[in-house]
């Protein structure tokens, strides 16, 4: 099959790119730009092209003599990107699978678990990615419905490859340093919630079955993988790979966190509750699926890719500003953090 990749060597598409070219795909990326000392090298046997997606009238020069049997959206983040989506790529697919997000539902079901149709927020309750994502689902929705738009949509949960995972923060390497400088980490709640986590391989060899199927069209899966772990876990578990024996911390309790202007409510007080997730509907539909990269393995794996070039190790100054504003604020919840038990 013809597959376009709208992104294709970021965090979680890298390895949906480098899946697809495996089982013999025709692999196409858009993207302006095709660079990125911060990301994985673009795969030799995909073709490229050049085009900015936010810029409507390059992509119609650039796709315009294409047809492409599906097209993986990995780079739409609001209704506005969805509608220009479903403008540039109406009649020139047979299958459009956009990437959501988990971040989405509000509650779980009554037994813990979330699922496809557990409760979401309503526009203006979440964080603006909150909101711009179930923007997007409501017009690529509408678009199903009214003109056949070939939808599938994707709601992956907590994936990684090339960012680190983090409970206050940002995904870049600050938290790592500020750590290995003997900053305190900075963990919302007690830590003890358990959280889903998914390595982008196993989101890999799932998500590439989806292509061409006739019966996911209209549908929505969430993705997730079975590792369950806290937050305090990982983070011992990632700092550990680091070299790090002993450091600082600061559990924010959760009635805390709503005195925080720094980073958006809604997304870190989900940092405190439990996330995890019904994969009934995606294993019916691929049933040899399951995950097998441990927290242990996928960490480990981050943290060889981040020491073999320092360009990778992304230090913003912006999150360090607002983690020292935290840090400030909540220090009288500090303390020791044994990583080697």
């Amino acid at each position: 099959m013809k597959i376009l990749f709208i992104g294709g060597y970021g965090n979680i598409s890298w390895y949906c790119t480098k899946k697809a070219i495996a089982l013999g795909h025709e692999v196409y990326l858009l993207n302006r730009d095709l660079k990125s000392g911060t990301r994985r090298e673009i795969p030799k046997e995909a073709k490229l092209i050049h085009a900015d997606i936010r810029n409507i009238c390059e992509c119609k020069k650039a796709l315009e003599n294409y047809h492409f049997d599906v097209v993986c959206d990995f780079l739409c983040y609001n209704g506005e990107q969805a509608q220009t989506a479903i403008e540039l790529f109406n009649g020139k697919t047979n299958q459009y699978i956009y990437i959501s997000s988990d971040a989405l539902y509000k509650k779980p079901d009554k037994d813990g678990l979330f699922r496809e149709t557990s409760e979401q927020y309503k526009l203006g309750e979440g964080s603006d990615y909150i909101n711009g994502k179930i923007e997007a689902e409501i017009e690529f929705q509408k678009a199903y419905h009214n003109i056949n738009f070939p939808i599938t949509v994707v709601r992956p949960s907590y994936t990684y490859d090339t960012i680190l995972l983090y409970s206050i923060g940002h995904n870049c390497y600050t938290t790592v340093q500020r750590c290995l400088e003997g900053k305190p980490l900075l963990i919302a709640g007690n830590g003890n919630n358990l959280w889903t986590f998914t390595h982008s391989k196993d989101f890999a060899n799932v998500f590439v079955q989806l292509f061409g199927k006739p019966e996911s069209i209209g549908e929505t899966y969430q993705i997730s993988g079975d590792t369950v772990e806290t937050f305090n876990y990982v983070m011992k578990t990632l700092l550990k790979l680091c070299g790090l024996k002993k450091i600082k911390v600061i559990h924010v309790p959760k009635e805390e966190l709503f005195n925080q202007k720094e980073f958006p409510l809604v997304e870190i007080l989900q940092r405190t509750e439990n996330r995890l997730f019904d994969t009934s509907k995606i294993k019916k539909l691929v049933p040899n699926w399951k995950t097998e990269i441990t927290i242990e393995q996928g960490l480990k794996e981050t943290i060889d890719w981040l020491n073999e070039n320092p360009k990778r190790k992304r230090f913003v100054p912006a999150i360090n500003e607002k983690l020292e504003k935290l840090t400030e604020q909540f220090k009288k919840y500090e303390k020791e953090f044994i990583i080697n038990e």
